[in-house]
Formats: structure tokens, sequence, C-alpha cells
């Protein structure tokens, strides 16, 4: 939310560091559950939607908009590839650590 206020003041949507959203979508998928990922990508997408739907009008002029529209689709595209990668990642770390334990045992 911190962030999202940040970026709503210093440019929203159109600021360049909006993609600073993904972070907190990599950090929660290498740290939470599925659930806990999951409403972290919700909450980033929905900051990023709230962006974009408070943009002022004037900023959409001629084909900007499908611009913006592309920026918002690019980035649920990524959050959704952060959370696959980065979990799947995390989930072959833990086998890998629980297999040397065993081992070890």
């Amino acid at each position: 939310m911190f962030l999202g206020g940040l970026l709503y003041f210093s440019g929203g949507a159109t600021n360049a560091f909006v993609s600073l959203l993904l972070i907190p979508i990599a950090i929660g998928a290498a740290a939470l559950q599925i659930s806990g990922v999951i409403a972290l990508a919700l909450a980033a997408v929905g900051i990023y939607s709230l962006l974009l739907w408070l943009m002022l009008m004037h900023i959409m002029h001629g084909n900007m908009e499908g611009h913006f529209i592309g920026m918002w689709l690019n980035f649920l595209f990524y959050s959704v590839v952060v959370c696959v990668v980065v979990m799947q990642m995390a989930r072959t770390l833990k086998v890998k650590e629980q297999t040397i334990a065993k081992f070890r045992e």
C-alpha cells in the first residue's frame, strides 16, 4: 500500500518504476504459502489497476490508452510468471534441503 501511495504521488501508472510492485510478489513467492502469494499478487495487480483507473484523462490522448492497457497486461503476465517460477524454485530448494537432511540422518 505504501509503495502504491508513493507511485500515485509520483506519476501513477505512467511512472517508470511501477514495475517495483513485482518485488513484493517475488519475495512473497519465495517465503509464503500459495494462498499468501495469490493474495499478494492480487493486491499488487489491484494497486496497479487503481493507479491506471485514477490517471487523468488528458494523459490518455491518441493511442496512449492502448499503450497503458498493454503495460497493465504486461504487468499481469509478469506477475503470474514471477509467482510460478519463484514458487517452483523455492519448492525445489525445500525438497533438496529435505533430501540432504534425510541423507545426514
